[in-house]
């Protein structure tokens, strides 16, 4: 079974979260201390992903500075009232749900080198 766990990476610690909601910290060899969150706590990464559920935004290369990533797709239908972002935490090789707005399909690799591909993500009622 494969797990997802977005994650936030920021400057400094963020007010009025969860305390479980932080992974832990780093330290970068130039920018200092850095703040690891699960993502779903994070109000960028979570507008991010808004943003790209809706096609204002274009899902970028992990490895790659400035460079959109074709094998992520985005399915787009609208509208969007009284929806939000649900994270697939669990994820399961070919399974997409029937949503009614939007989902966020992306790969990965298992540790055998195989590689699998899943819904990630999804517009769905808060």
């Amino acid at each position: 079974m494969a797990y997802l766990v977005p994650m936030g990476y920021r400057d400094t610690a963020l007010e009025g979260v969860l305390g479980e909601a932080l992974i832990g910290t780093s330290e970068h060899g130039v920018l200092g201390t850095r703040w690891i969150y699960d993502g779903v706590h994070d109000p960028v990464v979570m507008a991010q992903l808004r943003a790209l559920l809706r096609g204002e935004a274009m899902p970028q290369h992990q490895s790659g500075s400035d460079t959109p990533d074709p094998t992520v797709t985005v399915h787009c239908t609208g509208p969007y009232d009284g929806l939000d972002v649900q994270i697939k935490r669990v994820l399961r090789p070919g399974e997409t749900a029937q949503r009614p707005s939007a989902s966020l399909l992306a790969g990965w690799t298992w540790p055998n080198g195989t590689t699998a591909r899943s819904e990630f993500a999804a517009m769905a009622p808060r």
